[in-house]
């Protein structure tokens, strides 16, 4: 085997292993779910789902690296199956979903 045929096969090992890498989900992606109400994380944008048809809205919280712990919330009273997204700045490290209960309590998971 030629030189030239084996840095052709390295090249096209690490571009195999650089596209397997690039499609990896990120150590720093969260899910937490509640009820009806699903919130996610991957890297810098956060969702919230509405995952249970009933007439109550769903939002999700999320904490960023060096916040106060609570850093954030997204509404999302589009309905059943609909979800709710944003770009949050600061690195995500934890989430958490929850029911919104009218006239009552809300229906909260813990932090994930």
């Amino acid at each position: 085997m030629s030189i030239k045929q084996n840095i052709g096969r390295i090249a096209a090992g690490s571009i195999a292993a650089l596209a397997i890498a690039g499609a990896a989900v990120p150590a720093f992606a969260h899910t937490a779910i509640q009820g009806g109400a699903t919130s996610w994380n991957d890297g810098h944008n956060f969702y919230v789902k509405d995952t249970d048809p009933d007439s109550h809205s769903v939002y999700g919280n999320w904490a960023i690296s060096g916040g106060d712990g609570n850093d954030g919330r997204l509404n999302n009273s589009g309905g059943y199956n609909t979800t709710a997204s944003t770009w949050v700045s600061g690195d995500i490290i934890s989430v958490r979903a929850c029911v919104d209960i009218q006239f009552g309590t809300d229906d909260c998971s813990g932090w994930f």
